[in-house]
């Protein structure tokens, strides 16, 4: 079910793959040398704060990889500025409202079921995890298998 739903979500939409493979910057100025440091220095990254335990995300690597990549290649006039700052504020809004979200959720459900016997919730509960399971294996193919489709692309222009 998590594969499939996977798959499905990276083919969805491609608004994060065009984001990445053509909001940062413009292709024509992406060689491959520079989409192979991008990725290194994601990767570099990646490694090192795994192996110090530091939490990190992939994704704010291998933005700031590719970003990085560009700028010492052609130097920041290239970049696109406008797709930068959407990125940006998606990074910073998307863990606050998820934050926010889930604690509404938590406690309309504590509310709507503070008179049930915990044994009646768990079987009711455990039913819907399989959907929530399935809504997080769509969300990731959405998400994460589109920005690799976007460095992609950028590698297949370059």
């Amino acid at each position: 079910m998590a594969a499939g739903l996977n798959f499905v979500g990276a083919l969805v939409s491609t608004h994060v793959a065009t984001m990445v493979g053509k909001g940062i910057v413009d292709p024509s100025f992406v060689s491959q040398t520079v989409v192979l440091s991008a990725l290194l220095g994601a990767i570099f990254w990646d490694l090192v704060t795994w192996h110090y335990g530091i939490p990190s995300s992939s994704s704010h690597a291998i933005i700031g990889g590719i970003i990085g990549a560009v700028i010492a290649s052609r130097g920041v006039g290239v970049l696109k500025w406008s797709g930068i700052s959407k990125i940006v504020a998606a990074i910073v809004i998307s863990p606050v409202a998820g934050t926010l979200i889930a604690f509404l959720i938590m406690i309309g459900i504590f509310w709507a079921f503070k008179g049930f016997h915990p044994s009646t919730l768990n079987r009711g509960f455990r039913k819907l995890q399989i959907l929530s399971a399935a809504v997080m294996a769509f969300s990731h193919g959405s998400n994460d298998a589109q920005k690799s489709m976007g460095v992609i692309t950028m590698a297949l222009v370059s």
